[in-house]
């Protein structure tokens, strides 16, 4: 192969990891995502539940 050629496959690979890898940085960054209805701790569905603990995880929360 050209050495041009070389050249411009690893540049789009470089480019292609440090999409991948900035993706990643993204989405772990954001946390956890919360739902409404949902234990904060594990996502237990908590509709319904008026003990103000969760069945699943034993975490406690605020509001039913």
């Amino acid at each position: 192969m050209h050495l041009v050629t070389v050249t411009i496959l690893a540049t789009l690979i470089a480019i292609g990891l440090l999409a991948v890898a900035s993706y990643g940085v993204y989405f772990f960054a954001k946390g956890p995502r919360e739902r409404p209805g949902y234990c904060r701790a594990c996502g237990y569905n908590l509709r319904g539940n008026r003990s103000r603990t969760c069945p699943e995880c034993g975490q406690r929360f605020l509001r039913p």
